[in-house]
């Protein structure tokens, strides 16, 4: 992640909006954010947290809910809180984002401010886009990782160095993704898979366990012994099959035969009766040519004059009614008429009755607007008398305020003697820490001068040295290690020298030790093995050589023993030596540090300047600061006040405005409804208003609806009677009309149906048939004269047919001659054919099932072999998952992953640990992942991290959140990386300030951006690049920029 511009409004002391560039900030790659304290330093870190996570640190992230947490967020004096956040993300930092935040407090309570806003942006196409992307995943790090890698927040610093070994895994394993390594659960799961297979398997494998070789030979045998029995029973099949043929066309023949004498006997039965059928058939056809058509023009006829008489009838009775019924509407839409004609006095009685009540309701309101006039007369009376009392306080008000900020002490001068009180402070706690450094350092030397001493008095260098030795003079012990090195030298020297003459001396008692054992071994004539000579007047004669060679022996040895001594003890003060230099090295620095410091302290006491203080007196001072509080406070309370109070008379002049108006508006209201009363009495006609002055309004409401319905229903029922008349008559005329069309009709059907009959009576005289009765039966008959004659055609057809049937008949007679068909036999072959069939099914289903079962054997046996060597394969694979799992066991695999990260990442921050305690201490991981200290001053022991000092401990935190940085941006796809550092460096000497600075600007050459948060000076001058935040009384605090 890298910031872009961060904009502040209304959250803790920013109340005015405020802008930070970060792009000039990160040009230089270091910059820093200074200020005193309690300025609003911190706060830039807390909104970035705000917008990006919902979080603030110092009100426990999100440990406080709702409008409690809003409200501790907002500025006092301010009722609207912004965040706007612009910054990258993303590979190589080429997507940016806004993450913005908004909130308001309620306008009338002062104490509840609402739920805040907020949104994220992601710019598209140079525009804004809202996105829904958890932040988590924009950055990849969750909010206690953020704090601990990229803004750490004041306090905090330390947490990593100080976290227990769990917690310390459990982030190894967010920031590093660690959960990838834990490999248990899917190592279950392929157990599980591989368990399963194995049971499938075993199971399949017992499905086949029945397939052999021996089987599948005896059912093959077995198969070949049905296939010769089924093709024997085939032949038999065919031959029996064959002489079923013969016989059973034998059998139809004699079957044909009978058949077509039954049909010859049946035909010449039904003959009569057919022909009997054709004469009907031509009788009814001539019928229906001749009669059919005029017989039902008849009948319709009349049918039509049966319905033309009943209509007539109908319609005649229906006019009689009608004309009676016109009469009676005549007589009563004369009396409407009149009626009718009188109608409009009723309506104006109601409208003036209407008026009545409209009069009646204005004395009703003309009544309360006078009561309503003299009440707001007496509102504004009392309303200017609160106004001028108001303005007698708010008067009051303010000469004592004017007062009170007069008899205000100068709070810049409070505000630099403070400074000047925490300075001092400062040096002297800076003084006082020297001092216990050098204590510490006293402590040191004085060790090494013990180790000294004992090395020089060890039983080992006194038992080496003979009784009574003093190899060292008193002045010689008190020398440092570094000058006792060359004694030590000399005396190596001397000893070496006087070893070596014991050496010479041995070499010479053993040579005489030879010449002892040459002249023993000499004989008198015998040749002497040095010289020759035979003869051996002075032999030489030994002087007690072994206990002379014991005797330098034993001192060579104990020479050789003092000259070890004296090297383990050189190699001894060897190995002080270098801690002694760097005790040396560091009182000197030492010395000079605190008389720097105490100068810088004495120059400082020297710089105060103010009068009536003293600069050991800064109990007078915070007795100045409580009164200037308290007359602060006193004042602000006034200002609430008189701001309460002029709050109160605006308020109370808008609410006398407001009256007046109310009074004006009263008056004309009084006026009109006076004017509108009289007007509507002049507007009475036909009634007189005092008549019903004292008439209840229901009471006149009511009669003018009377009237009303009066009138509405004389018109109505004129209207009515007046339509219905004309309906009747109308309808009258209609009647007349369609009786008048009805008779004509009856005459013109009557002329019809006398024409048909004289036509009837001339066709039937000359028809065959009798009568028009002899004509109707035969059509009644309706016969269906096209199937009717195809059957008598299709009969007559067979009939002719009889005679070729009976040719072939005796033809049939002829050919089979002598020859009689056996039933019973044929039924017997019939039978042994189909046992034969049976049988060769039966034998055919046996050999099917044969070869199925053989088929399927062979399968078997196959997939026997296979599922055997897959279950010994699964079976391996079983053992092999048992180990894999027993190593994921219990996250073991993860804690050791994370081991081997927090590891690297001790060794990364021993790179620059070591370099700021000038390689004194190192970092080291223990076995159950926590940190332990290496102490090179202390012969190279451990101990624990919570033995450092407060500076040692900073040391190492800063180096532990460096190096988890740098692991953290090697996860990034991104070329460099974002750290802001909010801490105060007051507990570090100077040249440890030092050596952290060059650590820091050495981040550049990382193309890292690194923010530093500080109060210390030394910083301030250090870095070129920064912001500086005051906290102004008024305005809050306000940020200025190095370069503007």
């Amino acid at each position: 992640m890298i910031p872009i511009e961060l904009t502040l409004k209304g959250i803790y002391s920013y109340q005015q909006q405020q802008t930070i560039d970060f792009t000039r900030l990160a040009e230089g790659r270091l910059f820093g954010i200074f200020g005193p304290v309690g300025c609003g330093k911190s706060t830039i870190l807390e909104a970035i947290t705000l917008a990006l996570y919902n979080q603030a640190e110092r009100l426990g992230g999100r440990g406080e809910k709702g409008e409690n947490r809003n409200y501790n967020l907002m500025n006092l004096k301010s009722n609207e809180l912004l965040v706007r956040f612009v910054f990258r993300a993303g590979k190589n930092f080429q997507e940016e984002y806004l993450a913005e935040v908004q909130g308001k407090r309620h306008r009338k309570n002062f104490a509840s401010v609402g739920q805040y806003s907020r949104r994220l942006f992601k710019k598209a196409a140079g525009e804004w886009q809202p996105v829904e992307t958890p932040m988590e995943e924009i950055l990849g790090l969750s909010y206690e990782n953020f704090r601990r890698t990229v803004i750490i927040p004041q306090g905090q610093f330390q947490e990593f160095l100080q976290l227990t070994p769990t917690l310390r895994t459990q982030m190894m394993k967010e920031l590093f993704q660690l959960e990838r390594f834990d490999l248990q659960q899917q190592t279950k799961r392929l157990q599980e898979k591989n368990d399963a297979a194995i049971q499938r398997f075993s199971g399949q494998l017992l499905e086949v366990e029945f397939a052999s070789a021996e089987l599948l030979a005896e059912k093959e045998s077995a198969l070949k012994k049905l296939r010769r029995g089924l093709k024997q029973e085939e032949k038999n099949l065919r031959r029996k099959e064959k002489e079923e043929k013969t016989l059973h066309a034998l059998k139809e023949q004699f079957q044909k035969i009978e058949q077509l004498q039954a049909e010859l006997k049946n035909m010449a039965s039904q003959e009569e009766e057919f022909r009997r059928r054709e004469s009907r058939l031509a009788d009814y056809l001539q019928c229906r040519a001749e009669f059919k058509g005029l017989l039902e023009r008849a009948e319709e006829t009349a049918r039509r004059i049966e319905e033309v008489e009943a209509e007539l009838q109908e319609k005649s009775a229906a006019r009689a009614g009608l004309q009676a019924r016109l009469a009676g509407e005549e007589e009563r839409f004369q009396t409407l008429k009149s009626a009718f004609r009188e109608r409009e006095t009723l309506k104006q009685k109601a409208a003036e009755l209407s008026r009545v009540i409209q009069i009646r309701e204005l004395e009703g309101e003309i009544s309360g607007l006078f009561a309503r006039l003299e009440s707001e007369k007496q509102g504004g009376a009392e309303i200017q008398r609160r106004i001028e009392t108001l303005k007698e306080e708010i008067e009051g008000w303010s000469r004592l305020l004017e007062k009170r900020r007069k008899e205000l002490p100068d709070r810049q001068a409070l505000a630099e003697m403070q400074h000047w009180f925490s300075m001092e402070a400062y040096l002297r706690e800076g003084l006082e820490t020297r001092e216990r450094e050098g204590e510490q350092l006293r402590r040191e030397r004085e060790k090494i001068e013990k180790r000294k001493q004992a090395l020089l008095d060890s039983p080992e260098l006194q038992e080496s040295l003979p009784a009574g030795t003093k190899w060292l003079t008193p002045m010689e012990r008190a020398l440092p290690p570094p000058a006792l090195l060359p004694i030590l030298d000399r005396a190596q020297q001397q000893l070496e020298q006087e070893i070596r003459e014991q050496e010479h001396a041995i070499e010479h008692l053993q040579l005489q030790a030879g010449m002892e054992t040459l002249a023993e071994q000499l004989e008198e004539g015998q040749p002497c093995p040095v010289c020759g000579a035979r003869e051996h007047p002075a032999k030489f004669k030994p002087r007690n050589l072994a206990a002379q060679l014991r005797k330098i022996q034993q001192k060579k040895e104990t020479l050789q023993t003092q000259a070890k001594t004296i090297t383990a003890l050189r190699q001894s003060l060897g190995a002080l030596q270098g801690e002694y230099n760097t005790r040396e090295q560091a009182w000197e620095d030492f010395l000079k540090t605190r008389e720097a410091e105490r100068r810088k302290l004495e120059a400082h006491r020297g710089s105060f300047r103010w009068e009536n203080f003293s600069p050991d007196g800064r109990e007078a001072l915070e007795e100045a600061q409580r009164q200037a509080e308290a007359a602060g406070q006193e004042i602000a309370a006034l200002e609430e006040q008189r701001s309460r109070g002029e709050a109160q008379l605006e308020a109370l002049r808008r609410e006398k405005e407001t009256a007046q108006q109310q009074l004006l508006e009263a008056e004309r209201d009084y006026s009109a409804k006076q004017a509108a009363r009289q007007l509507l009495i002049e507007q009475l006609q036909l009634l007189n208003y005092e008549t019903y002055r004292e008439t209840a309004p229901a009471e006149l409401a009511a009669e003018a609806e009377r009237l009303l319905a009066a009138y509405a229903q004389s018109e109505s029922d004129y209207q009515q009677c007046e339509a219905q008349l004309a309906a009747a008559r109308k309808e009258l005329d209609t009647l007349a009309g369609r009786i008048e069309t009805i008779e004509k009709n009856l005459q013109n059907y009557r002329r019809q149906q006398a024409s048909l009959d004289g036509e009837l009576r001339e066709k039937i005289a000359q028809s065959t048939f009798p009568d028009v009765a002899a004509v109707q039966e035969i059509l009644g008959l309706e016969l269906d004269a096209a199937a009717e004659k195809s059957q008598i055609e299709e009969f007559f057809r067979k009939l002719h047919g009889a005679g070729a049937q009976l040719q072939q008949l005796q033809q049939l007679q002829q050919e089979t001659a002598g020859r009689q068909h056996d039933e019973a036999a044929y039924r017997q072959l019939l039978k042994e054919i189909e046992e034969l069939k049976t049988a060769a099914s039966l034998a055919q289903r046996q050999i099917g099932g044969l070869e199925a079962e053989i088929s399927k054997l062979k399968q078997a046996l196959h997939s026997k072999t296979e599922l055997q060597q897959r279950l010994a394969e699964l079976q391996k694979r079983a053992e092999n998952l048992g180990v894999l799992s027993s190593l994921f066991r219990g996250n073991g695999f993860v804690n050791y992953v994370s081991a081997v990260f927090l590891k690297n990442l001790c060794n990364a921050a021993n790179q620059r640990f070591q370099l700021l305690t000038r390689r004194q201490l190192r970092l080291e991981v223990t076995e159950d992942n926590a940190f332990q200290v290496r102490d090179f001053l202390n012969g190279g022991q451990a101990r624990s991290v919570k033995t450092l000092s407060g500076g040692q401990t900073f040391q190492a935190a800063l180096c532990l959140a460096l190096a988890l940085a740098d692991n953290v941006q090697q996860l990034s796809p991104a070329g460099q990386n974002f750290f802001f550092l909010d801490e105060g460096f007051g507990a570090l000497d100077r040249e440890s300030l030092r050596i952290v600075f060059d650590t820091l600007q050495s981040l550049r050459r990382e193309r890292r951006i690194v923010g530093v948060i500080s109060h210390v000076e030394e910083m301030q001058q250090e870095i070129d690049v920064y912001l500086k935040i005051r906290n102004d009384e008024e305005k809050g605090s306000l940020i200025a920029a190095s370069w503007e």
